[in-house]
């Protein structure tokens, strides 16, 4: 009886409680950003909220999807902008590297190249005037924040009035944090750059480097960025719009754990699909074969790779005969000869997560962008990773600290080191360990990521004011590092610090003067440089150096309690 009376209140509550209703929306998402970027990495959102009743506009520079989905409409828009072949490919048509300033530089060009590069389209310009009649009538607008620019905006009328929801599948950085209104909380001391190789754990040059780059980060922006969308594009305001929330396609697993304001959200691993397909039946034909398991490949600028690349990926096939190897060649200009292990492959994003999800596969080789590494770790694949631009450098160092796999820079590539480097990550079991503890790491949460970002683009379109009170006031740089506050104490340590040094210096000038005071036997006084210089001006050999003043009269003119007749003389 006890027993019912204590549950009765939780069984009227069950009865009672209803969720929030949620109306079905009209959702415009904004895509512009470039092929490196992997511009169709929120289509797994974009399925999920079709199937609960959300009408979706998409505008998008990613392929086209393979079939047409219910309540998805899309624009496709090319963006040839392609920050490899203009940075980082020599003129033999290989890959060279660029030291950290400069790729500090590619980095703050990728928005502008890449906004000019939709921007200037001669497909947006036949789609204008459809594009305003379809975005009419919006309720919320999904905008790609990675880049932190958004120059499709203006094809939106009134887009003030409308929430936007900014999803950025890149790192936390300050510029985000403005868009978002939120107090700038990135820890220079303690989170490296997201180009920089630097370790987690910095040491005192280590932490110079970082404070540089972040610092040179700011320079960069306020002189370069910022005056160029004044007005060679699109307006500043349009090109940085404000937003309500941020979703940060990051995790601690393999970024770093953050002090994140209320008003930025993590949900890595967004763009990985809830559940897994079967594979198609040649695939998983060439599956069944390898008892020893499956080596997956995706490197689509192996033909960069000083030419050997294709010849090293065949010398590993050759000596891991009972292997298999699935290689996507999807942007492979120079196909390999045909071997039994090696099946080539075009891979779209939803085919290598289904890949991946397979239990025989035992490495995935990649260049080390987090859309791949996160997909590695949620089906615990070690990785062996080959990093060539950008934040693959800084994903490269996070994946050597935590021991998920095994870096191949490409200053030690030759035909033979792609095998030398899978026969590590192959037999040791350390790697296999972290990576299995890694996968519960990143699965254990509260929801799914993708039931996250449902469950804030509904508020938003139900509640559009709810999260306004999590933007701050923006303050300038002074006032949001309390430099003012701090002015104070640090004039008054400075003044304390002038005083003690002109106290110190009065009493050494007492002391040289005393130095110089000499008085002959006949008691006149004077005072030279030197008892030399004495000596020679006054003729006279024989003198004597008084003692030091009293202690009482110390600071004061030396001759101030001398005798009339010593006075006289000194003047």
């Amino acid at each position: 009886m006890n027993v019912l009376c204590s549950l009765l209140p939780l069984l009227v509550m069950s009865f009672t409680w209803l969720p929030m209703e949620t109306k079905a929306g009209n959702i415009l998402c904004l895509v512009g950003t470039a092929r490196h970027n992997n511009p169709g990495w929120m289509q797994p959102l974009f399925e999920t909220l079709a199937e609960r009743g959300h009408s979706l506009t998409v505008l998008s520079t990613a392929p086209v999807p393979k079939k047409n989905i219910e309540g998805i409409t899309v624009f496709s828009l090319p963006n040839n902008y392609d920050v490899m072949q203009k940075y980082f490919v020599s003129r033999t048509a290989s890959y060279s590297s660029v030291f950290t300033a400069k790729q500090l530089m590619v980095l703050h060009e990728v928005p502008l190249g890449s906004c000019r590069a939709v921007m200037e389209s001669p497909v947006l310009a036949k789609l204008r005037a459809q594009l305003i009649d379809e975005v009419a009538d919006v309720d919320l607008i999904i905008s790609d924040a990675t880049n932190t620019m958004e120059c499709l905006l203006p094809l939106v009328p009134k887009h003030r009035s409308i929430p936007i929801l900014g999803v950025s599948g890149g790192k936390l950085t300050s510029e985000l944090l403005t868009l978002v209104r939120a107090e700038d909380t990135i820890n220079v001391a303690k989170i490296p750059h997201p180009i920089s190789q630097l370790p987690e754990d910095m040491d005192f040059m280590g932490r110079i480097q970082n404070s540089a780059l972040y610092l040179a980060e700011k320079l960069i922006r306020w002189t370069d960025i910022y005056p160029i969308t004044r007005g060679a594009l699109v307006r500043k305001n349009h090109v940085y719009p404000p937003l309500k929330l941020v979703l940060l396609n990051t995790h601690s697993t393999l970024d770093y754990a953050q002090n994140l304001p209320a008003s930025v959200i993590e949900v890595g691993g967004l763009h990985i699909w809830t559940k897994s397909r079967p594979l198609p039946p040649n695939i998983q034909k060439f599956v069944d074969k390898f008892i020893d398991g499956i080596i997956y490949i995706n490197f689509p600028h192996i033909d960069l790779f000083f030419g050997i690349g294709t010849k090293a990926v065949l010398l590993m096939a050759q000596r891991y005969v009972t292997y298999g190897f699935i290689w996507n060649v999807e942007n492979v200009k120079e196909l390999p000869e045909e071997m039994d292990n090696i099946l080539t492959l075009h891979v779209d994003a939803r085919l290598q997560q289904d890949i991946l999800a397979q239990s025989r596969v035992k490495c995935f080789l990649n260049h080390g962008d987090s859309f791949s590494l996160q997909e590695a770790v949620h089906y615990a694949v070690p990785v062996l990773v080959i990093p060539l631009i950008l934040e693959q450098f800084n994903n490269a160092q996070r994946i050597k600290e935590r021991n998920l796999g095994v870096v191949l820079p490409t200053n030690t590539f030759f035909e033979m080191t792609m095998a030398r480097t899978l026969k590590q990550v192959l037999q040791n079991k350390a790697i296999t360990n972290a990576v299995s503890k890694a996968q519960v790491k990143f699965r254990t949460r509260p929801m799914p990521p993708i039931r996250t970002a449902v469950w804030y683009v509904e508020h938003l379109i139900t509640e559009p004011e709810l999260y306004s009170h999590l933007a701050k006031p923006s303050v300038n740089f002074i006032v949001s590092h309390s430099l003012d506050t701090l002015a104070i104490p640090a004039v008054a340590l400075l003044v304390f610090l002038c005083n003690m040094i002109l106290l110190v210096l009065q009493l050494m000038k007492s002391e040289d003067i005393q130095s110089r005071i000499f008085v002959d036997d006949d008691g006149n006084v004077g005072v030279w440089e030197t008892l030399e210089e004495y000596e020679i001006r006054t003729g006279i050999v024989k003198g004597k150096q008084i003692p030091p003043l009293n202690k009482n009269i110390m600071g004061r003119h030396p001759c101030k309690n001398l005798p009339d007749k010593a006075k006289m003389s000194i003047n």
